[in-house]
């Protein structure tokens, strides 16, 4: 009895917090923005880039899911610099799992892998 009153107490204590999410992460119908945010974003510090979303992983009905994404794109270093920290600024709570970046004369050519997380 005393341990089902304590799940029964971190139940309500876990529902302030599931309402706090709710209200920060993107619902996944929502995520349909995500590439087309990215690419504005991507202009506004002139990088050439082309965003796609990919498989969707979900944890359990209703909660936290995980959303493939690839970014591909050249940039000046600057440019690209000024992306990460408006990217920073958005949002949108992603994980990057690869980076890659290889330089082509003036430009860089990049490659970002990640995960977008959403409810």
């Amino acid at each position: 009895a005393q341990s089902f009153a304590n799940l029964s107490e971190q139940s309500e204590q876990v529902k302030k917090y599931l309402t706090k999410l709710e209200n920060i992460l993107p619902s996944k119908d929502s995520l349909i923005s995500f590439p087309r945010d990215m690419n504005i974003i991507a202009k506004q510090n002139k990088f050439d880039s082309n965003t796609t979303l990919g498989q969707q992983i979900s944890q359990n009905e209703g909660g936290l899911r995980l959303t493939d994404f690839s970014l591909a794109g050249s940039v000046d270093f600057d440019g690209f610099v000024n992306f990460l920290k408006t990217l920073e600024k958005s949002p949108y709570f992603i994980k990057i799992n690869t980076f890659d970046i290889v330089r082509q004369n003036d430009d860089f050519k990049i490659l970002l892998n990640g995960q977008i997380f959403s409810l």
